[in-house]
């Protein structure tokens, strides 16, 4: 998952810095006001998309690190009679859907920059 992430990000940024090169010098442009909307929701994009692999591996490794110790032990173990794996199940549902709505912004904001900058064309 890093590498797509990596890859997704660099992406945006490669459309957020071509966008605004002039043809002949290869610098950046001067901005107009129209223009700021999509480099910023380009950056925004490049800046979210990669958050994801931190998230998982700060915000849900104890989750997942429990998960998985339960996995490794033997089936009657890992059943918990507590209801304990059910616990970790639903907040690691919540996690996971907060994990994909952080990509979600940034694909959001990829693509809305994608289609203003078709617009201005």
């Amino acid at each position: 998952m890093p590498p797509l992430a990596i890859a997704s990000s660099l992406s945006w940024a490669y459309l957020a810095v071509q966008k605004y090169r002039t043809p002949l010098t290869g610098r950046l442009a001067g901005l107009e006001q129209e223009s700021r909307l999509p480099l910023a929701l380009y950056t925004s994009a490049a800046a979210l998309i990669p958050c994801i692999v931190p998230f998982t591996l700060t915000v849900m490794k104890k989750v997942n690190s429990r998960l998985h110790a339960k996995a490794d032990s033997n089936a009657a173990e890992a059943k918990g009679a507590d209801g304990e794996v059910d616990e970790m199940l639903e907040k690691w549902v919540v996690l996971n859907w907060t994990r994909a709505g952080i990509a979600a912004v940034g694909a959001a904001c990829g693509a809305v920059a994608v289609v203003r900058t078709m617009g201005a064309m």
